[in-house]
């Protein structure tokens, strides 16, 4: 099963991204990019703004953030870690980071039905001290924060603990401040969600705890806000912390989660991608299809993200054709 991971902030030296679900794992690659985990913003971890991006990459290789994804992401909305399997098959919906299967998040509650008690409400939290979202569990509604708000959590941005009113949770939560923005749960089912807020998507990532209403965005303009990416998650493109330090999450750096490379950089199964040693995935840049000759490095071309996507036809990944 693919699995999109976000996790919650910056990486802290390692490539460990840890997200809102679980971690580790060997990727599958199908030629493309790498399921993207998700997290709530910049961690050591990996992510910790809150953002999820869910998840692997598509059979085309390029990364996905949610959807049928199992991604998990961190506090800061970046995926989480785990080793992401990657494909690149045209028919898969991602092509991101793919995580292997587990035992599975403990789910105590649902998102979607806010089944908790009267005066409660249903959250993602990390229940292995992590920095990824890999539970569910039932809190006070502390405060009337909406979706655009801003929000504060208490102790990290992966507790469940925040001060947004019911069927909301704090993203993109930084991690010196535990101050961030109220993003709406999705509606309706896991089989059937969607999103009210304009302009967002649903993303569905770390194993189906993390649904959210993110951004939908441009990935070939990048038009996210400042410390975002906008990255390939359930077959659209939503807007997702950077999870990782300025200096790396570019061409050829290893990463295992959706958010976990540069604004502009998508994360492709390592078969996808020159001289990605040590790694089951690695980061490569966006390209565009119409233009002649549009990848830096001659030893790959423009692949399609996703077949077919309608909102984008022309995102491709430089990646070498499997």
């Amino acid at each position: 099963m693919k699995k999109t991971f976000i996790i919650t902030g910056i990486l802290a030296g390692a490539l460990s991204i840890v997200g809102c679900g679980d971690k580790g794992g060997d990727s599958e690659t199908d030629g493309g990019t790498t399921n993207p985990t998700t997290s709530a913003g910049p961690t050591s971890d990996g992510e910790t703004t809150g953002d999820p991006t869910t998840g692997g990459t598509d059979t085309t290789g390029n990364p996905t953030t949610g959807g049928e994804t199992d991604g998990t992401t961190d506090s800061t909305g970046n995926p989480t870690t785990g080793n992401p399997t990657t494909t690149t098959d045209s028919t898969t919906d991602d092509p991101f980071i793919m995580m292997p299967d587990g035992q599975g998040p403990v789910v105590d509650c649902s998102t979607y039905d806010e089944d908790c008690d009267d005066g409660q409400k249903c959250m993602p939290w990390a229940d292995d001290g992590g920095s990824a979202w890999n539970a569910l569990k039932c809190v006070d509604v502390t405060g009337e924060g909406v979706h655009g708000d801003p929000c504060m959590v208490e102790g990290s941005g992966v507790s469940g603990n925040d001060d947004c009113s019911l069927h909301n949770m704090c993203w993109d939560v930084d991690p010196e401040t535990n101050m961030g923005t109220c993003i709406s749960f999705c509606d309706g089912t896991p089989e059937n969600a969607s999103c009210d807020e304009p302009n967002t998507v649903c993303v569905i990532a770390n194993e189906g705890v993390l649904n959210i209403c993110l951004p939908s965005c441009k990935p070939l303009i990048q038009d996210c806000p400042e410390g975002q990416g906008c990255y390939p998650i359930n077959n659209s493109y939503t807007c997702a912390p950077t999870s990782v330090p300025d200096d790396t999450g570019i061409e050829g750096d290893p990463c295992e989660f959706v958010n976990a490379c540069q604004k502009g950089f998508a994360c492709i199964g390592a078969e996808q991608v020159p001289n990605c040693n040590m790694s089951s995935a690695c980061c490569s840049p966006f390209c565009d299809l119409t233009e002649q000759d549009p990848c830096p490095n001659p030893e790959t071309q423009c692949i399609a993200v996703y077949e077919d996507n309608q909102s984008d036809p022309n995102v491709g990944f430089c990646g070498v054709m499997q």
